[in-house]
């Protein structure tokens, strides 16, 4: 077959242009098995490596309050117990009210989990005078940590110690910081480790490919609106 060049004159293609497409079309595939391979040989550090990227931990130092965001099972309130019996916090804040009304949406999850704190304050002994409920639910972490800020200045309370979730507690810290950046509040954010989840293996378990999957649409779209609203 005959080709014509941008001078209208025609070109037999030569041997040694097939050569040299070969050529590119085996060096492309070993680059592949190169990149495959080598994806294969250090899957586990790159999959701890994308928890690692979700979390976040501030060194801890004493705070009027410690404040445990809703949502998960039993880590985020036993995590805001155990800083409250340590001396770190004077009183607890939970953001979820003590109780909803069927017309909430999702109350019975509130409702749930409310009553899991109650059972586990009531059994590591802590004073109900010691511990607040938020007055609404919540149904993100941008409203709880708004809430919060409104909660502190009303209460002039200095300063907190943010309890969220593993993989939650990198976002929690982005989002904190947009909202309390014209504040002078002391903040700090000490996760919740999970208890059968961790990021040394959560690929190995549903549950932490669920958890890890959505922190990333989650961060996904919360970077997103901060482009926006900025």
């Amino acid at each position: 077959m005959r080709k014509q060049n941008a001078a209208g004159n025609t070109k037999t293609p030569s041997a040694g242009d097939g050569h040299r497409k070969k050529r590119r079309i085996v060096f492309a595939l070993l680059c592949l098995s190169l990149f495959g391979s080598a994806i294969l040989y250090y899957r586990v550090s790159i999959l701890r490596a994308m928890a690692s990227f979700l979390i976040y931990e501030s060194e801890t130092q004493p705070c009027a309050v410690v404040v445990m965001l809703g949502g998960g099972r039993t880590e985020r309130i036993e995590k805001a117990i155990e800083l409250y019996q340590h001396g770190w916090a004077k009183e607890i804040l939970l953001m979820i009210p003590r109780q909803v009304g069927a017309e909430v949406i999702y109350s019975e999850l509130f409702n749930n989990e409310s009553r899991m704190c109650r059972a586990i304050l009531e059994l590591r002994g802590v004073a109900d005078e010691h511990v607040q409920w938020a007055s609404e639910p919540f149904y993100s972490t941008y409203d709880e940590l708004h809430y919060l800020k409104s909660w502190m200045r009303g209460r002039g309370v200095p300063s907190a110690v943010i309890v969220p979730g593993l993989f939650q507690s990198r976002r929690a810290k982005w989002t904190m910081d947009r909202i309390f950046r014209d504040t002078d509040f002391t903040l700090r954010i000490i996760p919740a480790a999970g208890r059968f989840v961790s990021a040394a293996d959560w690929w190995t378990h549903e549950e932490g490919m669920i958890e890890v999957e959505n922190e990333y649409l989650k961060n996904v779209y919360y970077l997103t609106m901060r482009m926006i609203r900025d």
